[in-house]
């Protein structure tokens, strides 16, 4: 993929613009269905003072912000991602689905693109628990509808993990190191 620095910049620089206190931390999901039937994109961010991980969608209850004035800067965030994957499309043959980007407080930032994320068997919530799991270890209230799925998402993972390893005689190679289906880029704002 050939991916203008600027666009990534502007990116980044459009979610940082979205927390309205300091932040350590950010971590971006973005999701554009084929033909842009549909795109999502939400993050998390740490509050540098409670450590605390916001949902971005919490931003206007959490921090007093009007849901006008976020839901202008949504817009313009779903802008940039769809230049981004509209800039892919006019570029190579298969598109991206799934656009992660991590932040750290150096505004250092790491970017990470799937191919068939949006092909499994899971919704978009259930994707967005899981990635929440696995990236900030983010577990929904006992009870929920959202607790439920995780659980049974990791019962199901743990079963194939065992199966695994009950079938397999070799280590197994990191199938990302050579897969053209994860790209990563690092950089600076």
């Amino acid at each position: 993929m050939v991916l203008k620095n600027e666009d990534v910049n502007k990116l980044g620089q459009q979610i940082i613009d979205m927390i309205p206190t300091e932040w350590s931390y950010i971590y971006f999901l973005s999701e554009v269905e084929v033909g842009k039937s549909s795109i999502s994109a939400e993050f998390y961010f740490q509050d540098a003072k409670t450590k605390e991980f916001v949902l971005s969608h919490d931003i206007p209850e959490k921090y007093s912000v009007s849901e006008d004035i976020y839901d202008s800067l949504l817009d313009e965030l779903y802008d940039l991602v769809l230049k981004i994957y509209d800039t892919d499309l006019n570029l190579n043959g298969e598109i991206w689905d799934q656009l992660l980007m991590e932040i750290n407080p150096k505004l250092q930032f790491k970017i990470n693109f799937s191919y068939h994320a949006l092909e499994g068997p899971e919704s978009q919530v259930e994707r967005r628990i899981f990635w929440a799991y696995d990236t900030i270890g983010l577990v929904p209230k006992d009870g929920s509808f959202g607790y439920k799925e995780l659980q049974e998402h990791l019962a199901e993972k743990n079963k194939n993990d065992i199966d695994i390893e009950k079938n397999v005689t070799e280590p197994l190679e990191d199938k990302n190191q050579h897969s053209p289906k994860k790209k990563k880029f690092f950089g600076l704002f």
